[in-house]
């Protein structure tokens, strides 16, 4: 397991870009539109990390609600792990909760799985975990 990320919610991404990219000199990574979470992700890549910049699109969007009650900040802190399902049931095991199941995301060549650990379980900071698996040249899937 490692951090891969951290996520920041904003509500204008061009603010942050010029604290990241041009002070920080970090480089504007993938950029992706979740429509069905109302929202855009940028991912500002540093030398072994990564910041993803949430912005909302939608007014009733996740995103939108966590800015309306905390502000711009610290949306989450995102583990990469080898396979989630063991990792998932490991933590259901111990009494632990998790904000919703495994959800899966399709883009074009890769499949993520992810979850949130329960804020009562993470002392109230967001925690992702996922699994990425990308597809081959012969459209067969590898784990990253």
């Amino acid at each position: 397991m490692q951090i891969d990320h951290i996520g920041i919610a904003c509500a204008d991404a061009a603010q942050f870009l010029e604290l990241y990219c041009t002070l920080m000199n970090g480089n504007i990574g993938q950029k992706t539109k979740y429509e069905e979470m109302g929202l855009d992700s940028t991912f500002i890549n540093f030398n072994d990390t990564k910041i993803e910049l949430l912005e909302p699109f939608e007014t009733n969007s996740v995103i939108s609600k966590f800015l309306d009650q905390r502000g711009n900040g610290l949306h989450h802190i995102s583990f990469k792990v080898e396979n989630i399902e063991a990792f998932y049931d490991r933590i259901n095991k111990t009494g632990h909760e998790f904000l919703h199941e495994i959800r899966t995301i399709h883009e074009i060549n890769k499949v993520k799985k992810y979850t949130f650990l329960s804020l009562r379980v993470s002392n109230n900071i967001m925690i992702e975990v996922f699994e990425e698996i990308i597809k081959n040249e012969g459209n067969a899937y590898e784990k990253l």
